[in-house]
């Protein structure tokens, strides 16, 4: 009776094939946050072309608790990174926060 698994291996294997044809059609939908889908014949890219180089300063603390120079640069880290990040309130995170969030580890007081 272990073979009758065998035979349902090569369904799987047909049924991997559908998978496949399925994930070709909606690999694009893995690319959140602002990133558009750039694919080729083997790969799937998500790419950011978000451009904060004119922006204003106008820092802002943001959701992983890091300060940007502006809500472009939290659109651009959340795009990048692709995860939700948003504007928590202008101005400066608290520095122990930020600097804590940027190098994993407090600093001493």
């Amino acid at each position: 009776m272990a073979d009758a698994g065998s035979g349902s291996g090569d369904d799987a294997g047909g049924e991997g094939s559908a998978e496949t044809s399925q994930r070709e059609t909606s690999t694009c939908d893995i690319c959140q946050f602002g990133a558009e889908c750039d694919e080729d014949a083997e790969d799937v890219w998500c790419v950011c072309n978000i451009n904060c180089a004119h922006t204003n300063f106008n820092p802002v603390c943001a959701s992983d608790g890091r300060s940007y120079d502006n809500p472009c640069q939290v659109k651009e880290a959340s795009c990048q990174k692709q995860e939700k990040i948003e504007v928590r309130h202008l101005g400066h995170c608290q520095e122990t926060q930020s600097a804590r969030n940027a190098t994993g580890q407090s600093l001493p007081t």
